[in-house]
């Protein structure tokens, strides 16, 4: 299943953010991005993510911002500098050694910015916390749009079943046609022997009963039932996929064996309905 999940923390060190897109993939495949100061937990952040994600094609993006630490101090280095040369500028020039240094020597260089690289440090349990809230954001996206497939699988299902109560409805006017068809058939063919006439009738017997389609109407609604219980049950994708299969194997068998035009128009829209069935089942397994 698709699915996005987002998560961010700021602590007073920095902000730590998290992005987690994921495509459907049979197996679980991970790529990640991280800022450089995380590159050491690439390997248990991916061990972690398997076990929380367990399959998909997942993209991690994960950026830490280290906040800058600053505070301003005095540049005492430039004022003993800047004093001493003053006393020397001072005695060469006879001036008292306590003459008041001018105002314009002191600008901006008597204060200092220090920076700390404290907050490029990032303990697990920060990650941590981040990960779990955009896993727990993916997975909840996952769960509304497995709900929305199910419902849509359900529908087509249910279109199905409808389009074989209409087949049962219209089976038993397609054997009354074959009788007909039948009857009128036997009654224009004259045989001299009664054993050629009876050879004939077993022969068209044995016909009409290749065009039953009873049993296959009957699976099919086995299978119908199935798979609608199969969309209650976690990770059913695979057992889906080959109850639809056999499903479509039920509805060719009747669209080959009915020979009837009402009929075959409701086996094409069921047909038009499974299609469906197999390209939503495809995000599921």
């Amino acid at each position: 299943m698709t699915g996005f999940g987002k998560a961010e923390k700021t602590t007073p060190r920095g902000t730590l953010s998290a992005e987690l897109r994921c495509l459907n993939s049979k197996q679980f495949d991970l790529s990640i991005r991280l800022s450089a100061s995380l590159t050491s937990w690439e390997f248990p952040i991916r061990n972690w993510l398997q076990t929380r994600l367990e399959r998909g094609k997942c993209q991690l993006t994960l950026h830490w911002d280290a906040h800058e630490a600053s505070e301003l101090r005095l540049n005492t280095a430039f004022i003993e500098s800047l004093q001493k040369q003053w006393a020397q500028y001072c005695v060469q020039s006879g001036k008292p050694i306590n003459t008041e240094i001018p105002a314009g020597l002191w600008n901006a260089s008597l204060l200092l910015k220090s920076t700390s690289e404290e907050g490029e440090q990032l303990e697990e349990h920060l990650w941590m916390e981040v990960l779990e809230e955009a896993a727990n954001a993916l997975n909840e996206f996952r769960l509304r749009e497995g709900q929305a497939t199910a419902g849509d699988l359900e529908h087509c299902c249910l279109l199905i079943e409808e389009g074989l109560a209409l087949i049962d409805r219209l089976d038993p006017e397609r054997i009354v046609a074959y009788r007909e068809r039948l009857s009128s058939l036997l009654e224009r063919i004259s045989l001299p022997y009664e054993e050629g006439r009876i050879r004939l009738e077993q022969e068209l017997l044995l016909y009409v009963d290749k065009l039953d389609i009873s049993e296959e109407k009957q699976r099919l609604a086995e299978h119908c039932r199935f798979f609608r219980q199969s969309l209650r049950e976690e990770n059913s994708g695979r057992t889906l996929g080959f109850i639809a299969q056999e499903m479509g194997r039920e509805i060719n068998t009747i669209g080959s064996k009915a020979n009837h035009s009402g009929i075959q128009r409701s086996v094409v829209e069921m047909k038009n309905q499974l299609e469906r069935i197999r390209e939503q089942v495809l995000n599921l397994m």
